[in-house]
């Protein structure tokens, strides 16, 4: 809706990345994908931690179900600029301009092939993330990289 209560507090992105790639490997593994997380600084944001973990969540489980199995997703926490940036990087194969187009609308889930099955959603996902980062004065992207997407939270 655009309203959110928010509790800020300081909020080690470093440590919420890393529970969350312990805690979502189990999926990982149930999908025959790795997931690696590394941390080169220490971050820490001002911030609602529920939020900011419910977008890391959003973004990870993404990248875990669209992956194809036996690749591998990335995420990885860095400094860059006084910024705290979250990239998670997944070997899904990459998405058109005009998927590239509305991940972020809500409601939007991509063409029916990505649609059904377990690993169907509400198309909440991305948006939840834009929403979050926008709340923190940050930003979200997604671009095409390799064999996958890339998706970065700048703090």
């Amino acid at each position: 809706s655009g309203a959110a209560a928010s509790e800020y507090e300081p909020v080690s992105i470093s440590d919420s990345l890393s529970d969350l790639v312990a805690h979502l490997s189990p999926l990982a593994l149930q999908r025959d994908v790795r997931v690696e997380g590394s941390v080169s600084d220490t971050m820490e944001v001002h911030g609602d931690a529920g939020l900011i973990s419910r977008a890391l969540q959003n973004v990870l489980v993404n990248a875990i179900s669209y992956t194809k199995t036996g690749t591998t997703v990335r995420a990885r926490v860095f400094e860059d600029a006084g910024h705290a940036v979250v990239e998670v990087a997944d070997g899904c194969g990459g998405l058109s301009d005009e998927e590239l187009a509305h991940v972020f609308d809500t409601g939007w889930r991509g063409d029916a092939a990505r649609t059904p099955g377990a690993l169907a959603g509400t198309g909440l996902g991305l948006p939840i993330v834009q929403m979050v980062m926008e709340l923190h004065g940050g930003t979200v992207s997604i671009s095409n990289t390799g064999d996958g997407c890339l998706v970065r939270l700048r703090f």
